[in-house]
C-alpha cells in the first residue's frame, strides 16, 4: 500500500479524501481532525495529519489479537490527548508513540520528521 500524499497546506477545514479512504480507520482519524478544529478553529492540522499519514502507513500490516487494525490504539490516544486539550506536538506524539517500538522506525527518523 502507498503511503497517501499530504497535501502542505495550513487550511483548517481541509480534510482527508472521504471517497476510497486508503485505511478503515481514516473515518476516525477524521473525527480526531473535527474535534480538534472545533476546539482550536485556528490550529494547524497539517502537522498532526503528517503525523497520523505516517503512522497509519507504518501500522497499515498490524493488526491485535482481536483482528482490530493496530492503528486504532494510537488514533484513541490522540482522541484522549485531544480532550485533555493538549497541543499539537503531543497530539502528534499520542500517534506516533508506537512506530519505534513496533515498525522498525529509528528515534532518528521521528527527530528529524517531527522534531
Amino acid at each position: 500500500m502507498n503511503e497517501p500524499t499530504l497535501q502542505p497546506e495550513n487550511v483548517a477545514a481541509a480534510q482527508l479524501p472521504s471517497v476510497d479512504p486508503v485505511y478503515p480507520f481514516d473515518a476516525r482519524y477524521r473525527e480526531l481532525e473535527d474535534k480538534i478544529l472545533r476546539l482550536r478553529p485556528t490550529e494547524p492540522i497539517a502537522p498532526i495529519r503528517q503525523a497520523y499519514l505516517f503512522a497509519a502507513q507504518k501500522h497499515s500490516s498490524q493488526l491485535r489479537r482481536s483482528g482490530e487494525p493496530y492503528m486504532i490504539h494510537p488514533l484513541e490516544v490522540a482522541h484522549i490527548l485531544t480532550d485533555m486539550q493538549m497541543d499539537t506536538v503531543c497530539i502528534q506524539t499520542g500517534l506516533l508513540h508506537d512506530v519505534v517500538e513496533d515498525c522498525g522506525v529509528t528515534v532518528e527518523e521521528i527527530r528529524q520528521g517531527y522534531g
